[in-house]
């Protein structure tokens, strides 16, 4: 089995400490197979379906922190995370998608920047 998305989201996190040590940057844990225990453990301690992958704990602009979430080449976005991405987005929070480590880079720089307008 192959870890597109993993793989994407272990380099993009890795350069992000490189680059931003004094950062906070972290993951969410909602997908990946678990059994039904756990599963129903995770959703009493409240975890969200569709909740994007990572989030950078750093307000900028009008943004008060922003959210990626990492998708291979033909990855598709599920109900439950445009209704959630939607929904952070209302709330003013910089929302994105990143098929790339490139595609993250491009993100956080823009969004440190302070020019990104929080896209899907």
């Amino acid at each position: 089995m192959k870890h597109i998305e993993s793989d994407i989201q272990i380099s993009s996190l890795y350069w992000f400490k490189l680059q931003y040590p004094k950062l906070l940057i972290a993951s969410i844990p909602n997908g990946g197979s678990r059994n039904v225990i756990e599963a129903t453990r995770m959703k009493k301690e409240g975890t969200l379906k569709g909740l994007p992958d990572v989030m950078i704990l750093e307000p900028c602009g009008t943004f008060h922190a922003c959210f990626v979430e990492f998708k291979q080449a033909k990855g598709k976005h599920s109900k439950e995370q445009i209704e959630i991405m939607g929904e952070l987005l209302k709330r003013g929070y910089s929302v994105n998608t990143c098929y790339s480590f490139d595609d993250f880079r491009n993100v956080v720089e823009r969004y440190f920047k302070c020019g990104n307008n929080g896209f899907i």
